[in-house]
């Protein structure tokens, strides 16, 4: 059965104009669209009805209130939500120009090393405050949730991360098995899930520091860190902590740095990595603050003293 597709004049939550289609997954199709009355754009997700319950969006709507109030540079913005003609759950989010690091990745093959964790810093940021002021985890944490852009950043690099989509996988459930294997299959994440997220366990903010632990690999070197033949291998890789080593000769640096420096980058960024992606999660940094502790020494001894 064709799922609805609005088209454009199409108007959402009084204000909202649709303009035109930008993207559309397995569960949703998103919208530019501009204010009826304000000259700005926004970027309306609107969720198919097969595939949001109503259980799943009322469980949505209680973290929603929380979503709304974060103000954070590296994190955009949720500005509204509701469900349109009594069928279609959508949210409204500020609308930002930039790339997705999935599509960056797909065009560049991976970051320098200096760009890499320059952009984990700013995500690490984000996260931190999103666990620290909010107590909420993301849950889907993958560079297809981040987005790059040329624009000078908060904290001073030449380039921003914005993470998008925060608490949006409530809307898929990720407390039933059922639900699981729909967010892991249909939404490409299960190269990203934690352990505790596929045996369908209770999940918190160390599950975001899994996640993004993946995500640091796959920059540094342009493939998964776990990573098997289909779905299911995959998530067997996670289970069995089968995670591919870092190795030198994959990393590629900006500038030009002596062998003994390249190498103690390398077993550094190995070490936090395999931090980050611990099986278990009590043995995984205590906080994403912690995380970007150990990110700002890197940074201030072989990063930012260079340029």
């Amino acid at each position: 059965m064709p799922r609805e597709r609005l088209t454009p004049g199409t108007v959402i939550g009084g204000d909202y104009q649709v303009v035109e289609v930008i993207d559309e997954d397995g569960v949703s199709r998103t919208y530019q669209a501009i204010h009826r009355t304000q000259p700005k754009h926004y970027k309306i997700k609107v969720l198919f009805a097969d595939i949001c319950s109503h259980n799943r969006w009322l469980r949505f709507q209680n973290e929603a209130r929380s979503i709304v109030k974060l103000e954070h540079p590296a994190i955009v913005k949720l500005v509204s939500f509701g469900i349109y003609e009594h069928k279609l759950p959508y949210v409204v989010m500020d609308y930002y120009e930039g790339t997705t690091l999935s599509s960056k990745l797909e065009r560049d093959g991976h970051l320098t090393v200096e760009d890499a964790i320059d952009a984990v810093m700013q995500a690490g940021q984000a996260l931190a405050f999103a666990h620290e002021h909010a107590s909420m985890a993301h849950r889907d944490i993958k560079p297809a949730k981040m987005i790059w852009s040329n624009q000078k950043s908060w904290l001073g690099d030449r380039f921003s991360i914005k993470m998008t989509d925060f608490g949006l996988c409530q809307l898929f459930g990720n407390t039933d098995h059922e639900a699981i294997e729909m967010h892991a299959e249909i939404l490409g994440s299960v190269n990203y899930m934690s352990p505790e997220q596929l045996l369908g366990d209770p999940v918190n903010e160390k599950t975001d520091i899994y996640s993004l632990g993946c995500t640091f690999y796959e920059l540094l070197c342009g493939h998964k860190a776990f990573a098997g033949d289909g779905v299911v291998a995959t998530a067997q890789a996670h289970l069995d902590d089968n995670r591919r080593p870092l190795h030198a000769e994959e990393l590629t640096f900006a500038m030009e740095r002596e062998g003994h420096e390249r190498e103690f980058l390398k077993k550094s960024l190995e070490v936090l990595i395999a931090s980050m992606t611990s099986y278990f999660s009590k043995n995984r940094p205590d906080s994403m603050a912690a995380i970007c502790k150990a990110i700002r020494t890197l940074q201030k001894k072989h990063i930012h003293a260079r340029r």
